[in-house]
């Protein structure tokens, strides 16, 4: 088995976190029904696009969750601000690309609150728990398990070994999946990578397509 743990940056946002391959419909965080503008209208109509709007949406929330009051007010203001920049782009492909990737990192390096790998995350939707424990070499194990009523993941287990925020576990040569610091979370990207830990589950089991927050 290999785990591998990267965290989100601008380049990674476009490389690798969306890299996914959603329907141009389910890809926006908006209702592309009521899409009122050039620029909406190209996120809808261009996957790539959706999926840049998509990981924002993930990240905006993130910031906002970890703020109140002013300072959470105060990345509303610049969010609908960075819309407006956004849609003066009209159906330029390559501006609305760049004002995605622009405020991806706006967001990433302003309000990312991760602070190192070891703890354990969790996520409601779908019922698996992580845990990272860092050892006496400086190495993690890490353990992957839970599931839901139709499926059960685990426990996978691995001894990862970290360079700044990119970590790899392994038990095994096979790489089964990646995952992102996003904010004070963790995030599994959809891909060809987490299709082996999805297969281990169960074929009822989700994309794990998820954000792990941590344990309180």
């Amino acid at each position: 088995m290999h785990f591998r743990f990267r965290a989100i940056s601008a380049t990674a946002l476009c490389a690798t976190l969306f890299g996914l391959q959603p329907n141009a419909s389910e890809a926006q965080s908006f209702d592309c029904a009521k899409a009122g503008n050039p620029t909406e209208h190209q996120i809808c109509a261009i996957p790539d696009l959706g999926d840049l709007d998509t990981g924002l949406a993930v990240a905006y929330r993130l910031a906002r969750e970890g703020l109140s009051g002013a300072a959470r007010d105060k990345v509303s203001a610049n969010q609908r601000a960075w819309i407006s920049q956004r849609n003066a782009c009209g159906d330029d492909f390559s501006c609305i690309q760049d004002s995605y990737v622009t405020r991806m990192e706006q967001l990433t390096t302003a309000y990312d609150t991760f602070s190192g790998w070891a703890g354990s995350y969790y996520s409601n939707a779908a019922g698996i728990e992580i845990t990272v424990v860092e050892g006496q070499n400086g190495d993690y194990s890490v353990l992957f398990q839970g599931g839901q009523e139709n499926y059960t993941c685990g426990p996978l287990q691995g001894v990862g070994t970290a360079d700044s925020k990119d970590m790899v576990v392994t038990s095994g040569q096979n790489p089964i999946m990646e995952i992102n610091a996003l904010g004070d979370g963790i995030y599994l990207p959809s891909g060809e990578t987490n299709a082996g830990i999805r297969n281990s589950c169960g074929m009822l089991a989700p994309d794990f397509q998820e954000t792990f927050f941590p344990r309180e």
